[in-house]
């Protein structure tokens, strides 16, 4: 039999939701008010996703997945619901997901460690699309009433400050409004696997092109910031993803003994332990870059600096790339 990990996955899930896994808030903490109709509906719906599911049947799987995260704020189902945008090729969408996925299920793992294997699920899966989109990091600090900022035409709220933002590999554009400042547009260049960071400063109106700027280096530092966070996760995605690589091919060696294994049986574990081999590299390379780049930028953005509005950051497994934007 070969190994199917959605399939081991998804038996494990639905005998969580039967035997009364605790269901939570949508900010991942106990919920109190969930019912025990809304658990037994839950269940059902999360089977009937399934059923759906591996019949190819993804739009009307994914309403059902949704419906059973609206019921619970489920990991398992959130996974479940990247999965089906994924096959649907949605990919920038999948990645948010995905990402979602990770944090509630590592905060409900706290309590419940069986929780564990959605989170390393949903990690392996979001560094997969990772590779094959563009992410974007919006940092507005000190950001005037009534600001709108739009990403490739979606708008982007606050809550979504500082979180990476999937997008289309290639030209995408930002455009920053707020009453009584000049509006700020900025086109970006952001290749599969890469990070841009872009933190937003507006321009009262009036101000002009000649006009001192504001002397805080406030836009410089908070990208510089924003760069060390996206330097952080990009090491801790490295540290997750080299220990299920390592899981895997341990697995491997055990069961089929020293590498080259020509099992047919096992191509799947190894091309997962291929897959996080990857995710693996390409987290060191843009943890170690994006660090490079933000320890710069807080250093050179300190008080006493010009403020640098629209400024932007684009990190990818390799390189890194630090610009200053202009309105046009």
């Amino acid at each position: 039999m070969r190994f199917n990990p959605p399939y081991v996955l998804t038996v494990a899930l639905a005998g969580a939701f039967a035997l009364g896994a605790p269901a939570v808030s949508a900010r991942g903490a106990p919920d109190a008010a969930a019912s025990e109709a809304d658990r037994a509906e839950a269940v059902r719906l999360f089977r009937e996703a399934q059923a759906l599911y591996d019949k190819d049947e993804l739009d009307a799987a994914l309403e059902k997945f949704r419906r059973v995260d609206e019921l619970l704020a489920s990991p398992n189902a959130r996974l479940y619901v990247g999965r089906c945008l994924r096959r649907l090729g949605r990919l920038p969408e999948a990645f948010e997901v995905m990402a979602d996925a990770v944090r509630l299920a590592t905060e409900k793992a706290k309590a419940d460690p069986s929780y564990l294997q959605t989170r390393d699920a949903a990690a392996a899966e979001r560094e997969r699309v990772a590779a094959q989109i563009g992410r974007v990091v919006v940092a507005a600090a000190d950001t005037p009433a009534g600001i709108e900022i739009e990403l490739g035409g979606r708008r982007i709220e606050p809550e979504m400050f500082g979180r990476e933002l999937g997008v289309r590999p290639g030209e995408v554009w930002l455009r920053a409004t707020a009453p009584g400042h000049e509006p700020l547009d900025r086109r970006l260049e952001v290749g599969a696997g890469a990070v841009a960071t872009v933190a937003v400063a507006l321009r009262p109106e009036g101000a002009g092109p000649g006009a001192e700027p504001a002397r805080s280096g406030g836009g410089l530092r908070t990208a510089g910031f924003v760069a060390l966070g996206v330097g952080a996760a990009g090491m801790a995605a490295f540290a997750v993803a080299g220990l299920l690589a390592d899981a895997r091919y341990g697995s491997i060696e055990q069961e089929c003994g020293r590498p080259p294994c020509r099992d047919p049986k096992y191509e799947d574990l190894i091309a997962e332990g291929k897959t996080m081999d990857l995710a693996a590299n390409v987290g060191l390379g843009l943890g170690l870059a994006a660090l490079a780049a933000g320890t710069t930028m807080v250093v050179l953005g300190w008080p006493g600096e010009p403020e640098q509005p629209g400024l932007a950051v684009s990190l990818g497994p390799g390189h890194a790339l630090l610009g200053c934007g202009l309105r046009f």
